[in-house]
């Protein structure tokens, strides 16, 4: 997709129209099927159980919800959450349409393991490239620009699925592709800057709130200054996890007595927190 990427990138209606071509070649069809999954439940039923189908169908609605993105993908991840659901779903139509429990258990184990086996397993570093952002200038083939490098992190979670890579000796962290924090050149310099720059502008900075961990750099700087307690916001764990693996350039905040790792939205916290600060830096350095 790279060439198509880079021949519409310089056209914002072009490129709006090859993403939503995208979606829409990708989305519409299981969209389709899904929309139609509860018309034909209904039609099977009958009129007697229209109730009934609606709250199951709400009931699964929201359990669905709340176990695929709070605990099947943080800990099985999204490709075995995709294929668990595939399972099941088989598994609820072959119960429909099954005349013994007998035939209903030899064919939801066939589906399970057709799922568990069959399916080829996901190219992690392709789908964590950020070919949406990155396309345009790959100069290698497509299929082995985002091979570059190795990964030696990867954790999916209800924020986004986080990674770092090893490129050419530097490291680089990625949220959902997007590359936020690395160790080294103009970003370490930035990452330094967004705490020394608001620190020496205050007389004597003593409660600090920093909003976003990434490398933890910035919360390091932070704490070079004589500062009495340091309130980090991430509402990533897995950026917390991965920030260990910058603790050659970040002076390892987490472990520094003053740190205050806070698991929560930057916005929500500082909203209900009873707590001022003489400095909130929010480490997000591109606006």
């Amino acid at each position: 997709m790279a060439p198509q990427f880079r021949h519409h990138g310089d056209s914002l209606s072009g490129t709006g129209f090859f993403e939503a071509a995208l979606l829409a070649g990708t989305l519409l069809p299981l969209s389709a099927a899904a929309g139609m999954a509860l018309p034909l439940a209904m039609r099977i039923r009958g009129p007697n159980g229209v109730g009934a189908l609606y709250s199951l169908n709400t009931l699964g609605c929201i359990a669905g919800a709340l176990m695929a993105g709070w605990l099947l993908i943080p800990h099985a991840g999204t490709e075995r959450t995709i294929y668990l659901a595939a399972a099941v779903n088989a598994g609820v139509a072959t119960f429909a349409a099954a005349n013994t429990r007998l035939r209903l258990a030899a064919i939801s184990a066939f589906d399970m393991i057709s799922a568990a086996f069959l399916f080829p397993r996901w190219d992690l570093a392709a789908l964590t490239a950020g070919g949406y952002k990155y396309a345009p200038n790959y100069v290698a083939a497509a299929a082995e620009e985002p091979h570059k490098g190795e990964m030696i992190f990867f954790r999916e979670g209800t924020a986004g699925a986080v990674t770092v890579r090893r490129v050419n000796h530097s490291l680089a962290l990625a949220i959902d592709g997007k590359v936020d924090a690395t160790d080294s050149g103009g970003d370490l310099l930035t990452e330094k800057l967004l705490a020394h720059l608001p620190m020496r502008l205050i007389a004597s900075p003593r409660h600090v709130c920093v909003i976003g961990l990434a490398s933890g750099v910035t919360a390091g700087s932070a704490l070079t200054w004589p500062v009495e307690r340091l309130d980090v916001v991430e509402v990533s764990p897995e950026v917390a996890e991965a920030s260990h693996l910058f603790d050659g350039v970040n002076g390892r905040p987490l472990s520094d007595p003053r740190t205050h790792l806070i698991l929560n939205d930057g916005r929500n916290h500082l909203a209900l927190t009873g707590t001022r600060y003489d400095a909130i830096i929010s480490e997000p350095s591109n606006p």
